[in-house]
């Protein structure tokens, strides 16, 4: 194995390098992991993948008030998480 004077492997750097996202992908999954700060968000989203609800069944489920899940459900912050989501999910 090629090791440098300072302990580094530079294969093994090459290959992590290599793993690194793109940075255009790199800051979107920055946006959605900041888009899921909040800990509801992430629970939304968990709840609307098994099934679609309405904002009075997405605040039974969750225990918040319509009107903190009507401001979650504020934009696109949700479909971006789930398309997110999907594209991480590992293909056949």
């Amino acid at each position: 194995m090629v090791e440098q004077e300072n302990g580094v492997e530079p294969n093994a750097v090459a290959a992590a390098e290599a793993a690194l996202l793109p940075s255009s992908v790199q800051k979107r999954v920055e946006q959605i992991l900041e888009s899921l700060c909040d800990p509801s968000r992430l629970r939304i989203v968990q709840a609307l993948r098994a099934a679609p609800l309405t904002v009075s069944e997405l605040s039974t489920v969750i225990s918040k008030t319509r009107a903190a899940i009507s401001q979650h459900l504020n934009a696109e912050i949700l479909e971006s998480v789930a398309n997110a989501f999907d594209q991480l999910r590992p293909t056949g």
